[in-house]
């Protein structure tokens, strides 16, 4: 995603991955974590792996930021998303997603 881009948003979360997901080769395996409407994921496959943020919006899940690398709470809060639970999702990951 690039700054400003409207968040693209789905009925659900296989379609949200299955629209926005890695083009590398390989399965994606996924780590994620979730508070507040709000899902942190990183994932893999076997050519590249990056971070997503996900926005809960009534019944839609709507991807609001994506990227190669780690995202840190700065990335995350610049995001939309609360830095208390910002702070929360990165502990959360930090443990492998627990």
């Amino acid at each position: 995603m690039t700054p400003g881009e409207a968040p693209k948003c789905f009925a659900t979360l296989a379609a949200l991955h299955a629209q926005t997901g890695p083009l590398g080769n390989g399965p994606v395996r996924r780590t994620d974590v979730t508070s507040d409407g709000y899902t942190y994921e990183s994932w893999t496959t076997r050519d590249e792996g990056g971070q997503s943020v996900i926005a809960r919006r009534g019944s839609r899940y709507c991807l609001i930021a994506m990227g190669g690398g780690v995202m840190g709470i700065d990335d995350i809060v610049a995001a939309g998303v609360p830095r208390a639970i910002a702070k929360r999702l990165a502990e959360r990951m930090n443990r492998g997603g627990r």
